[in-house]
């Protein structure tokens, strides 16, 4: 697995832990309804929506009647699936073969579009590898078996209101955790622009410029619940690595 973390702190960070590449990956691919599926036809790659689903952790795409892929498939299995989600991007690689359980991702499809048809060809994606693009150009490769054993975040996809909460309301403790647990001393403003499992993303407003960094929490949390309290912790760590410095 590779990562390319972005822009770099000021200083250390004192939690610098983030989702992995494959965990990232995994996120975005799970929560998706629709892709983007490239295969390869005689006389080049062929690319074109279709719905998606995740079975058992693999990803499943829905294809009808005589759809140029069918054709594509049956002659090569190599392909690719794009999804695009908000700040992010995710490209898997892999050969599409018949679902292991046929039922089963017939149902994932289902669950997200609701409409069964006739003609209907689903496909299952061995994935080989991924690449991963997210915000703050942060960017990074994971292979098919890291994909496969990843867990996807469940804080990513519900955090939006609370991350809303945190910027209205604890402003100036953001500022904080930037300052002395983000690497950003010098930071004049703070703002959090994504919260996940293992900590949060801050925009730092510099008196020159502009940097991003990241504060994480002292353990992974399990749901949206466990956000609050755990701001609450980061905030005390940085009140107590403050008083530190003063004493000293």
């Amino acid at each position: 697995m590779s990562f390319d973390a972005g822009v770099p702190q000021l200083a250390a960070v004192a939690e610098p832990v983030r989702p992995s590449v494959a965990e990232e990956a995994k996120t975005v691919v799970v929560s998706a309804i629709t892709a983007t599926l490239a295969s390869v036809g005689a006389d080049g790659p062929w690319a074109s929506p279709v719905d998606f689903g995740v079975a058992a952790g693999r990803p499943v795409v829905r294809t009808f009647g005589r759809d140029e892929h069918v054709t594509n498939l049956m002659r090569d299995p190599s392909a690719s699936v794009s999804i695009v989600a908000a700040g992010a991007q995710v490209t898997l690689v892999g050969l599409l073969e018949e679902p292991v359980d046929v039922a089963a991702a017939r149902a994932a499809v289902l669950a997200v579009e609701g409409e069964e048809m006739v003609e209907e060809d689903l496909w299952e994606m061995d994935v080989l590898g991924l690449r991963w693009v997210g915000g703050d150009g942060r960017t990074g490769t994971a292979s098919g078996r890291e994909f496969l054993a990843a867990r996807p975040d469940p804080i990513v996809p519900v955090a939006g209101r609370e991350v809303g909460r945190l910027n209205a309301e604890q402003s100036g403790a953001l500022l904080a955790l930037a300052r002395v647990l983000g690497g950003c001393p010098e930071a004049v403003s703070a703002m959090c622009v994504r919260a996940d499992r293992y900590g949060l993303d801050l925009a730092v407003g510099l008196v020159r410029g502009r940097t991003f960094t990241r504060v994480g929490f002292a353990r992974q949390l399990d749901g949206i619940d466990e956000l609050w309290p755990a701001m609450e912790e980061l905030a005390r760590r940085a009140d107590a690595a403050e008083d530190g410095v003063h004493a000293s």
